[in-house]
């Protein structure tokens, strides 16, 4: 999503893919890190605006999650 809003190179295929997709799942971590990034980015605004239309599913993650996933 950072990447549509930074206009990277590939910001106009994943647009399509998030356009055309069915539920978009995002962890909380991941969202949390995102608004960090936003924010020293100065496009806070834009990601919350990104974030309303898109209407993504939050998903929590836990410290066994995290775990997991650290050790892939």
């Amino acid at each position: 999503m950072l990447a549509i809003l930074l206009r990277e190179p590939a910001a106009g295929e994943l647009a399509n893919r998030l356009a055309v997709s069915g539920d978009v799942l995002i962890s909380a971590g991941t969202l949390s890190e995102m608004y960090i990034v936003a924010s020293r980015r100065g496009i806070f605004e834009r990601l919350d605006e990104l974030l309303a239309r898109i209407k993504p599913e939050i998903v929590p993650v836990t410290e066994e999650v995290a775990q997991k996933i650290g050790a892939i």
